[in-house]
């Protein structure tokens, strides 16, 4: 309920003109984030949240380099081919082929 406060409010932020209600707004926002540009590079949560996996269990994936990362100042970045390619590796159809 407290996230979908959040995307009221960004949204109202948005376009103040076109929101009406709770509904509309949480509508606009779904639909912005729907249409950006897909994400290329991104930080530890995101990439855990994008394996859907927990984030100690990313790390572990990382330390026995199973999937591979970068340095961005002092902060992983993990890139979406890489990720891409790791789920494919880890899928069984891939096991039963190769």
């Amino acid at each position: 309920m407290e996230k979908d406060k959040k995307i009221y409010q960004k949204a109202k932020k948005e376009a103040p003109e076109v929101v009406y209600d709770y509904g509309q707004a949480v509508l606009i926002h779904n639909l912005s984030e729907s249409l950006r540009t897909p994400k290329e590079v991104f930080t530890e949560a995101e990439a855990a949240e994008y394996l859907r996996v927990k984030l100690q269990t990313l790390k572990n994936y990382a330390k026995k380099k199973k999937i591979t990362w970068s340095l961005v100042g002092k902060e992983k970045v993990y890139t979406k081919k890489e990720l891409d390619s790791f789920l494919d590796r880890k899928s069984r159809l891939y096991r039963h082929f190769n």
